[in-house]
């Protein structure tokens, strides 16, 4: 089987991340070749991307679409305007020739890696077949929302979704499945995890004898950071480490910075291409968006022993977490979404638990969730071939 894999993002978190960490898992378990893989990735106009993250794949470049259709999405410019526009042009003149050099390279299948990319299903032909990877929750207030869901629908041939709460939009159709991100331990030498905190003993106000929680990815509003601090300053809580790993250079995540300056307990890392080490040093994994969204910093939370502290909204939230994740259910707090003092006292009751793993813990971390991914992604398109 080959198949095209079309991404927006070639950085390192994210989709980016989840999409590169898939290509490996497939690759190691002789589900595809490399030289069956082609990506074809963004052309940038404003800025110079380099596609490093994923030298070792052929790749192609064209102008891609970024569809402003997800919960949390920042305001639309009229620079994105121009760039969706040509775009559009850009598809509309060069995605059929691009479909038909595939098929005649042998290529079965074209894997949209996220939701953002849904408008090239508008010009699709059925000469190939199409999965669409639901990383991100849609949002309803989107003008095209319906279109969106109609378009998926009827033109994707395979629907992928992360979570719970990004399937129930596709539920409805037999083309979804439910598809938790592939995960599993990092496994580290205990002399770089002392290397690391010795590090930020040295260069931060980083204090070895208080619990330390992490909150990963972009330092973007949707993601939460400033509640988390609001909290952090509403509480008077200053006995826990706090570290912040992502982008922060937007004028949002610099405001956010200087806010904070006076939070000894703070830590900003920015952006870290070893989150295992994060991971190894802390305690929990917080999330603080103002919704449940099952994303890939809980499961790398999970299986690197961390507990996770994340918002819940509704008791099927609850129930899909206890069916999914049975075996971490005693790693979760969970505390009710955007409520300050529900999260404070999941922070308090993170502070009063003590570090001692059971055995139980550590067989979970030497566990992965790598062939059920595997043969659930190819199963589904193997049963329709």
């Amino acid at each position: 089987m080959k198949i095209a894999f079309v991404t927006h993002d070639v950085g390192i978190y994210g989709a980016a991340k989840s999409l590169k960490e898939m290509l490996k898992l497939f690759i190691d378990n002789a589900m595809l070749e490399r030289k069956d893989i082609i990506l074809i990735t963004n052309k940038h106009f404003f800025k110079n991307i380099k596609v490093n993250n994923f030298s070792e794949y052929k790749t192609r470049e064209i102008l891609l679409p970024f569809s402003n259709c997800y919960l949390g999405r920042g305001k639309y410019t009229p620079k994105e305007f121009i760039r969706n526009i040509l775009s559009f042009m850009t598809l509309l003149f060069k995605w059929r020739k691009i479909e038909k050099e595939l098929v005649s390279n042998g290529y079965e299948y074209i894997h949209l890696n996220s939701l953002v990319l849904w408008p090239v299903l508008l010009f699709r032909t059925k000469r190939i077949k199409y999965i669409i990877h639901i990383r991100e929750l849609p949002d309803d207030k989107y003008l095209l929302f319906q279109k969106m869901k109609k378009t998926i629908k009827n033109k994707a041939d395979h629907i992928y979704c992360i979570d719970n709460k990004t399937y129930e939009h596709f539920a409805d159709s037999e083309k979804s499945l439910l598809l938790i991100n592939p995960t599993s331990h990092f496994f580290l030498e205990e002399k770089e995890k002392v290397a690391f905190k010795e590090k930020l003993k040295q260069n931060t106000s980083f204090d070895e004898h208080f619990k330390t929680i992490s909150i990963i990815g972009r330092v973007e509003k949707i993601k939460g950071h400033d509640f988390l601090f609001e909290t952090i300053k509403e509480y008077g809580i200053n006995d826990i480490n706090v570290l912040v790993v992502g982008n922060y250079d937007t004028p949002w995540g610099k405001e956010l910075m200087n806010s904070v300056r006076s939070f000894k307990n703070v830590i900003f890392l920015g952006e870290f291409d070893n989150v295992g080490l994060v991971y190894a040093i802390s305690d929990a994994v917080v999330r603080c968006e103002s919704y449940f969204a099952l994303g890939r910093t809980v499961l790398e939370g999970l299986f690197n022993g961390c507990k996770v502290i994340m918002p819940y909204e509704t008791d099927e939230d609850l129930d899909f977490v206890n069916r999914e994740l049975n075996i971490f259910m005693n790693k979760f707090l969970f505390y009710k979404a955007r409520n300050k003092y529900d999260f404070y006292l999941k922070l308090k009751e993170l502070k009063a638990v003590d570090n001692i793993e059971t055995d139980e813990e550590k067989d979970i971390q030497e566990i992965d969730n790598y062939g059920e991914y595997t043969k659930k992604f190819f199963s589904k398109l193997m049963s329709n071939s």
